[in-house]
């Protein structure tokens, strides 16, 4: 989302809505409520609802289709302020829902939001996802509107900017997503390959499907490729695609494999990972 956009939308917001604290958004025949008190939810919502567009659609439609497996848990890493998982848990009352967030003030707004929608299948968590339990740094933006970013080891980032949290490996965490298999959605700013190197037991035994939104940019300031993502993943018998307009407004997904080589068509683009038993439910 561009500065100027995200100017408007917060200027906007009290004029377009008045003093309404919530909005009501139809998505995949979903009622969804979400709460406009914070700034980082008037800066996606504000100009999309109620009449508007829906926010990553294709990205919504294709995590609906990969529940016609029925998983038991949905796992979002990088909660931020619940859309997703709101809007899941909503859907699916018996699919345990578990969001990860390091920002405090988004844990905070997502749980207000899984209590404005009913929801008491969710739980958020205020931790990184990372290969080991620990501590990381990020370095918070200069720009409100961005999202801090995953500092590399040598780099050295004012303490007035410096964000330390707690970490956990969703291979230590597993345990506790219980029976069945699950869906885990992906979008940490850069911290991608991180999160996945901690859950190598888990995509070696448990085989969960994976949505991924891949960070270019911000991958490579935390000294990755896309590369290296996609050959970890096929280590593991991943079959990947491309959703090649998941930022196009209210449409169906479409699909690219990636293979050997593969280059992203965006900056930042949106990686489905399932099993080749599984690839029917990309296109049923």
């Amino acid at each position: 989302m561009n500065g100027l956009l995200c100017t408007y939308n917060l200027l906007v917001h009290p004029y377009k809505y008045g003093l309404a604290r919530n909005i009501k958004i139809e998505i995949l025949g979903q009622e969804l409520t979400l709460s406009l008190s914070g700034w980082k939810s008037r800066l996606i919502f504000a100009s999309l609802a109620p009449e508007e567009l829906i926010y990553e659609v294709s990205a919504l439609r294709t995590i609906h289709r990969l529940f016609k497996s029925n998983p038991t848990n949905f796992v979002d890493v990088g909660v931020h302020v619940g859309y997703f998982t709101c809007l899941i848990a909503a859907r699916f009352p018996d699919v345990q829902c578990i969001g990860f967030e390091i920002e405090p003030s988004l844990c905070i707004a997502a749980e207000k939001n899984a209590i404005l929608n009913h929801a008491p299948n969710v739980t958020i968590i205020n931790s990184a996802v990372a290969d080991r339990p620990g501590e990381l740094k990020y370095e918070l933006p200069r720009r409100i509107w961005h999202h801090p970013i995953l500092v590399r080891r040598n780099k050295k980032v004012s303490p007035s900017r410096l964000l330390k949290i707690s970490a956990v490996s969703l291979d230590d965490y597993s345990p506790l997503f219980g029976p069945g298999h699950s869906i885990i959605k992906i979008d940490v700013e850069g911290a991608e390959l991180t999160a996945l190197k901690g859950m190598s037991r888990l995509l070696k035994e448990k085989s969960p499907m994976l949505v991924i939104e891949l960070h270019r940019n911000e991958l490579a300031k935390a000294g990755h490729s896309p590369s290296e993502l996609f050959e970890l993943l096929h280590t593991y018998d991943y079959s990947l695609h491309e959703i090649t307009n998941f930022r196009s407004p209210d449409e169906e997904p479409e699909f690219k494999r990636v293979i050997e080589g593969y280059v992203p068509r965006f900056s930042n683009s949106m990686i489905v990972g399932v099993k080749r038993p599984d690839e029917h439910l990309l296109w049923d």
